[in-house]
């Protein structure tokens, strides 16, 4: 679950589905939980077992150690000092087996995750937005937009682009992959800030507004449908 949200992260801001989505991940969690208390009982009794038939094996091994004492084939201090050195020796080895077992677990996924978390978004967001109109009017314009990717920045995939859409009217945009289709859907619901020009929707500037209002202003059918898991 927690894979399939960070991959359409893009639709589920798209949406504002933000708190839906953490209430679902909680939920998730405290299943897993159960599932992670179920395993560790598990786990607990076959260590028990572990521990019951190793005890055992000690105590057939001092039984015999000692049966070879009473007939002189071995010293008491040589049977003592083999009990002791075989101890020693196999609980270091479950102890290192269990704490690489651990190590190995986490450490990729903790890095991975923490990179996540510590992502900082580039969009400047106003401390006062200006509010939308209460009752959406459905007009949406673009206005001498420029753009070109961060990563990309030589190569503008919009320039100097202007068009507007009155509430009712359908309009399509054709072209050839990579000329920028999708990224004037991208740019009308501020998942990128332009390079120049400005795109309103119902008169107000989007990076002048609330984000999570914008974006609930618009229904939003990708290109390719996102399946989440659920009903």
């Amino acid at each position: 679950m927690a894979t399939e949200t960070l991959s359409a992260s893009r639709t589920i801001k798209a949406y504002t589905q933000e708190a839906t989505q953490s209430a679902h991940f909680a939920t998730q969690s405290d299943a897993s939980f159960h599932a992670e208390r179920t395993r560790l009982r598990t786990r607990a009794v076959l260590v028990g077992m572990a521990v019951f038939l190793g005890t055992t094996a000690i105590v057939i091994l001092i039984w015999s150690g000692a049966r070879l004492v009473f007939a002189g084939t071995v010293s008491a201090g040589e049977l003592v000092q083999f009990l002791i050195f075989a101890l020693l020796a196999s609980g270091a080895l479950v102890n290192m087996s269990e704490i690489l077992g651990t190590l190995q677990l986490v450490a990729g996924a903790t890095e991975r995750l923490f990179e996540i978390l510590n992502t900082k978004t580039r969009l400047h967001l106003r401390s006062n937005p200006i509010p939308l109109p209460d009752i959406p009017i459905g007009r949406l314009e673009f206005k001498q937009v420029s753009f070109a990717y961060h990563a990309r920045e030589s190569e503008v995939v919009l320039k100097n682009v202007s068009l507007c859409a009155e509430p009712g009217e359908t309009i399509a945009i054709v072209g050839l992959s990579g000329s920028g289709k999708s990224t004037l859907f991208a740019l009308a619901q501020r998942f990128y800030d332009l390079d120049s020009g400005a795109v309103l929707v119902d008169g107000v500037d989007v990076r002048d507004t609330d984000i999570r209002t914008l974006r609930r202003r618009f229904a939003y059918v990708e290109q390719h449908s996102f399946i989440f898991s659920g009903t």
